[in-house]
């Protein structure tokens, strides 16, 4: 990758389109993933004109034909995870699979593809749209229904919620963190007390393993420490016999209120499981939990149905830094 054309080399637009249209062709084979990595290096800089400590929304699109010579995935993650929002237009050998390794979470927003140059001035207009309706999003839609969401969150006045987590061998570290921020900003958005809103987390592999009960730890600040502190377990993915223990962790949280509240669980998982899922996740919803089924990556879809039993409560993403962005 080589730089063209920096965030703060021109401020004219008639400028930038003019050198863009001398841009020559360069030829050669695509390295997608070396080409990520610069961006998120070497452009998305202040010092190259980045406003993202102004809080000004940093946007990526990444044209492309596919076919990359290198391993994209990783780079793709680490710069959605800088903050910067990633849209991918493929062209002729560009394939579904590959443009949504690439692209942002909801996928429907951000991925476009077109079968050969010739079709890309009937897109301009389509992606001007999208870009423009983002930023708009972002500078105003989204913190009104963020706070309006929080807003709700924190009128909760009691709930019992367990985090049930898939910690399986094929979970990259990385991502494992990525879930337990997730778990920390969706606490955040509650009133955590004894009497109020309260947590527990278990994670699961091969068989459950509780981290925390609800009621052990009540305060944001002590489930936040509580949750750094866990560590993946690795082995395979039972969620069947994850779910089968739950029963008796949501009873024992029951006993301890004085009357009834609101209890649910929120399961995330990156694969299909071992076991069967329908009947024991059947058993918890007729006792009058709710629960929301989060699928990452291999994550079958038809299973999530069966966790949460249905299509409402039921959430998938390509990958794990995606989970932030659907937590509202």
């Amino acid at each position: 990758p080589r730089k063209q054309l920096a965030l703060n080399t021109f401020y004219d637009k008639h400028k930038i389109l003019d050198y863009i249209t001398k841009l020559p062709y360069r030829g050669g084979t695509a390295n997608i993933g070396a080409a990520l990595r610069f961006l998120r290096q070497k452009m998305f800089t202040s010092k190259q004109g980045g406003r993202a400590r102004n809080g000004v929304q940093q946007i990526a699109v990444v044209v492309t034909s596919g076919q990359s010579m290198d391993d994209f995935t990783k780079p793709a993650t680490i710069l959605r995870r800088a903050g910067i929002e990633v849209f991918a237009v493929g062209f002729q050998n560009a394939t579904e699979t590959e443009l949504n390794k690439i692209a942002s979470y909801p996928l429907r927003k951000h991925v476009t593809n077109v079968e050969s140059f010739l079709e890309l001035p009937n897109l301009e207009l389509r992606l001007e749209k999208q870009l423009c309706h983002q930023v708009v999003e972002h500078a105003f839609i989204e913190p009104m229904m963020a706070r309006a969401i929080e807003d709700g969150c924190v009128d909760t006045e009691e709930a019992d919620i367990y985090f049930l987590i898939d910690g399986s061998g094929s979970i990259e570290p990385e991502d494992f963190q990525d879930m337990k921020s997730f778990m920390n900003e969706m606490i955040k958005m509650f009133q955590t007390d004894a009497n109020r809103v309260r947590f527990g987390v278990v994670q699961y592999s091969d068989s459950p393993h509780t981290e925390f009960t609800i009621g052990e730890h009540n305060t944001e600040k002590q489930l936040q420490i509580e949750i750094r502190k866990i560590s993946q377990l690795g082995g395979g993915t039972g969620t069947g016999q994850a779910l089968k223990s739950m029963k008796s962790l949501f009873a024992k949280a029951a006993s301890e209120r004085a009357s009834k509240v609101p209890q649910s669980l929120v399961v995330i998982t990156d694969g299909e499981s071992q076991d069967k899922v329908a009947e024991p996740a059947a058993e918890l919803r007729d006792e009058g939990i709710t629960i929301y089924a989060i699928g990452v990556k291999q994550a079958v879809e038809k299973e999530l149905r069966e966790i949460a039993g249905s299509d409402d409560k039921t959430f998938f993403v390509n990958n794990f830094d995606s989970l932030k962005l659907i937590k509202n």
